[in-house]
Order: structure tokens, then C-alpha cells, then sequence
């Protein structure tokens, strides 16, 4: 028995994203950070975290840079006030 390689189909990239502008009324306001404190500590003091968000929300054209939470375990991060 061989095996036959059938090639890859080929992809249209605006079917990819052909939802997406569906999804914009359902933006990010708050992102749940799970981590120790001192990694939670870290990333904000770095400053890539808040510069991936402010950069993503430029491109994307928000008015808005979604908050973050931090909870430094997964039993706190099931609270249902999240």
C-alpha cells in the first residue's frame, strides 16, 4: 500500500477573515492576567505588555486599551466576577 500526497488547497486569504469585521461590537475591555505577583510585577515594570496593547489597539484604530486584571491563581481567576 503507498501513500499519495495530495497537495494543499489552495487558500483565498479574504475568505480567512471574511467574518472578522462581524466580530468588532465584541471588542476586549479587560484582560485576565494569571500569574505570581512577581511575574504580574515584571511584565509591567518591562513595559512590553502595555506597549503589545497600546500597539494592537492603534492598529486595529480603538479608542479604548483594554485594563488588566491580575489573580495570582487559576481557582481566583474561576471568581465569577470576572
Amino acid at each position: 500500500m503507498s501513500l499519495v500526497h495530495t497537495p494543499d488547497p489552495i487558500v483565498d486569504p479574504e475568505r480567512l477573515f471574511e467574518g472578522f469585521e462581524n466580530l468588532m461590537p465584541f471588542r476586549v475591555q479587560d484582560i485576565l492576567l494569571v500569574s505570581s505577583l512577581y511575574d504580574s510585577f515584571i511584565l509591567r515594570e518591562d513595559g512590553r505588555l502595555n506597549e503589545l496593547l497600546i500597539g494592537e489597539s492603534l492598529e486595529l484604530e480603538r479608542l479604548q486599551i483594554p485594563g488588566i486584571i491580575h489573580v495570582s491563581s487559576g481557582a481566583e481567576a474561576r471568581k465569577p466576577e470576572w
